[in-house]
């Protein structure tokens, strides 16, 4: 987890350093002109922010160390997403003073750019959506979505395997449906030369359209190869490593798209007088925020990186606000999945055991074997809670296949029962949280077993 959390933060942190990059003659969705984006005050408030990221990440990577000590044990799953939440929150926070900073100094030079006329070249709208590649590409990356269903049929993975990942191609489907407001984006007006703004708009479309679909092509590869490590290979180190990489091509893949736009503007800067119009909208608490602006869905301040919602907007609020019941939810269902213990059942015919959103009822008539053994399951979750201290739902564990676990990590014991009707999961295994009890509650069960046979 801890690896995990590094990985993550520092990914993060370089997203932010990318963030208050100049492109599209804009930083923090405010616009500047190429030579004030150049001064010494802008790029001095730029390094400020990044070291403040810098500061922060380092900070919450030291209190994820924290999250080992004895103190926290019993609440080290709940610490983890409590630490993570806050950092994202509180990463957010710099993004609204600097986008202040920046406008007073603005104001202060005077780069108050024009704000009531609205140019519109109407030889470059016909053009739009002409330079990009077909929205077929869009489509057919969008059926690679179906590839981990494929491969999970091919491999008779379990239906608790099967169904997340039907959630896959049907929450991709936003790939193709968007392709057009993509490429459909906003183009600054550069200058009174129609062909100067016309060459501009075809290659600042091409390359946001491109970038977009190298990163849905790289959401699908992630969700390939990961489906591929839990069927073939499942190890959380090779997972945690699988996404360090994406997260790390996805920054990639930003940096070199903010790069190709700075290169457009430089090239076509010198070659026109550029129209710099004031942007309306505003970014608050990262979100983009303009009750001017109609439309739902905009742009990302970095080209190619998809859309974000306008918050401003009706739908927009209703949107944000059950974003946010979702996050307090996923918070309060990892609280309790942390805090809830396992309850083991045994009765005359049964025996069951009970986590939170899982369990397992099984008739004695249905157990080939009881063992107690000793040693580490290795494996990977296909469906359930996979925590520092405990884990249970549907896992896939080598030398076991698909089971149903409920394990409580402090000790090394665990009770293992094999179902003899062949179908899947295969196994129960459990634990009690100390070795004691585990030992007690197997000669209990082993007792009531033998009485049925």
């Amino acid at each position: 987890m801890i690896l995990m959390t590094i990985i993550l933060i520092l990914v993060f942190v370089m997203m932010m350093n990318y963030a208050v990059s100049y492109q599209n003659f804009k930083i923090f969705g405010l616009s500047f002109a190429p030579e004030h984006a150049e001064t010494d005050e802008v790029k001095t408030l730029q390094r400020q922010f990044r070291v403040t990221q810098l500061i922060i990440g380092a900070v919450f990577i030291g209190l994820s160390f924290l999250v080992s000590l004895d103190l926290f044990q019993g609440l080290r799953d709940f610490m983890w997403i409590l630490i993570l939440f806050s950092y994202f929150v509180l990463s957010y926070v710099p993004v609204s003073i600097w986008q202040r900073k920046f406008m007073l100094l603005k104001q202060e030079k005077g780069w108050i750019y024009e704000t009531q006329k609205r140019v519109v070249d109407i030889s470059v709208t016909r053009e739009k959506g002409k330079a990009a590649p077909s929205k077929k590409w869009a489509w057919l990356i969008w059926l690679l979505s179906w590839v981990p269903i494929i491969m999970a049929w091919v491999a008779q993975s379990s239906g608790s395997f099967l169904l997340p990942l039907i959630l896959v191609p049907l929450t991709l489907i936003v790939i193709p449906l968007s392709y057009d407001m993509v490429i459909s984006s906003k183009t600054p007006f550069v200058s009174k030369d129609s062909e100067v703004t016309q060459a501009y708009m075809r290659h600042f479309e091409r390359n946001n359209a491109v970038s977009y679909l190298e990163m849905s092509l790289m959401v699908n590869i992630f969700f390939i190869a990961f489906t591929a490590l839990i069927l073939f290979n499942p190890s959380d180190l090779w997972l945690i490593l699988l996404l360090g990489v994406f997260l790390l091509a996805i920054v990639a893949l930003m940096a070199r798209t903010t790069q190709k736009n700075k290169d457009l503007q430089a090239k076509f800067f010198d070659q026109a007088e550029w129209q710099m119009p004031e942007e309306e909208g505003q970014y608050k608490w990262g979100a983009y925020y303009n009750p001017n602006d109609s439309r739902l869905f905009v742009p990302k301040r970095i080209s190619g990186m998809g859309t974000t919602i306008n918050v401003a907007h009706p739908a927009g609020k209703v949107i944000m606000a059950i974003l946010g019941i979702l996050v307090v939810g996923i918070i309060g269902l990892v609280l309790m999945m942390s805090l809830s213990e396992y309850d083991v059942s045994i009765q005359a015919d049964t025996v069951a055991v009970e986590a939170p959103m899982y369990g397992l009822e099984v008739a004695y008539d249905q157990i080939e074997s009881i063992e107690l053994n000793e040693g580490p399951l290795e494996g990977s979750r296909t469906n359930g809670f996979g925590g520092m201290e405990k884990r249970f739902g549907h896992f896939n564990l080598e030398g076991y296949g698909p089971v149903e676990l409920f394990i409580y990590d402090s000790h090394p014991y665990h009770i293992d029962i094999q179902f003899s009707d062949g179908e899947s999961p295969g196994w129960l295994i459990f634990n009690q949280t100390t070795q004691a009890e585990t030992e007690a509650v197997y000669q209990a069960l082993v007792e009531q077993w033998e009485m049925n046979q």
